[in-house]
């Protein structure tokens, strides 16, 4: 993630220039969007907590203290909104999973999705998102920590505690692979 580019963008938003914000969607709508996921379980509903992020962001620039940590604002938001979400709608959508099975070429992509949400589904919910933001957000804990709001020492924790899950769990199926080639 550029952090330079993205203080000058939210420096420019913040001093009225609309088309910085498409900056910082581009900087960060990954992270967001995998953040998202990892609280609502739902590609729709991720990417509209995306966009109502970046809504958000413009709405609430004036709130933004410049030089600070702008990724972790931005997730901080996404964070709150993707809860106030999962909090309002607990249901599954299976039209989107069936719409993922229907395409043809993404029955691949499905079958590494399935084993890779098999595997990560040993985690509880704060473990993913600690998981999540750590490797896929490039955060480090004590930004974690302020997004999540939990302690550092916790965010270390959690993490830690997911990494020995998911080596366990990588190890065992590793073991069982050997033993059925034999």
């Amino acid at each position: 993630m550029n952090s330079e580019l993205l203080e000058k963008s939210m420096q420019q938003l913040k001093s009225g220039n609309k088309n910085a914000l498409e900056d910082i969607y581009k900087i960060t709508s990954k992270v967001v969007y995998i953040l998202a996921y990892s609280i609502l379980r739902s590609k729709e509903r991720a990417e509209d907590i995306v966009q109502e992020t970046f809504i958000m962001v413009y709405k609430k620039i004036d709130r933004y203290k410049l030089n600070t940590n702008p990724a972790a604002w931005i997730c901080s938001i996404a964070r709150n909104l993707a809860c106030d979400e999962y909090v309002q709608r607990r249901d599954i959508s299976l039209e989107a999973f069936e719409e993922n099975i229907s395409d043809k070429n993404a029955a691949e992509n499905l079958t590494a999705s399935v084993y890779l949400k098999g595997i990560l589904d040993n985690l509880n919910n704060d473990e993913k998102e600690v998981v999540a933001l750590f490797v896929i957000g490039d955060f480090k804990h004590r930004e974690i920590a302020k997004i999540v709001r939990k302690p550092t020492g916790t965010v270390q924790w959690l993490y830690n505690k997911a990494l020995k899950k998911l080596r366990k769990i990588l190890s065992n199926e590793n073991h069982v692979s050997a033993v059925k080639s034999q």
